[in-house]
């Protein structure tokens, strides 16, 4: 929607952030993994974070974790 866009880190951390504001707008944790890539679905509505060997999608903008797929 170009209003937000989002960040992974070898931290385990997916970040929403505005693009405007350049405010966090939403934000997951999950210690001791890293974040290798994300990808936005077609359709723009849920978020898909690559953990090496589990892949996290997250319904957008709240970064709700909807389901966990090995990898």
């Amino acid at each position: 929607d170009g209003k937000s866009f989002f960040t992974g880190g070898e931290d385990g951390t997916v970040r929403a952030w505005s693009v405007e504001t350049g405010a966090q707008l939403a934000l997951v944790e999950h210690t001791g993994r890293t974040v290798h890539g994300l990808r936005l679905t077609a359709g723009g509505k849920q978020l898909i974070a690559d953990y090496g060997d589990l892949l996290r999608v997250y319904e957008l903008p709240a970064l709700r974790e909807v389901r966990a797929l090995p990898f």
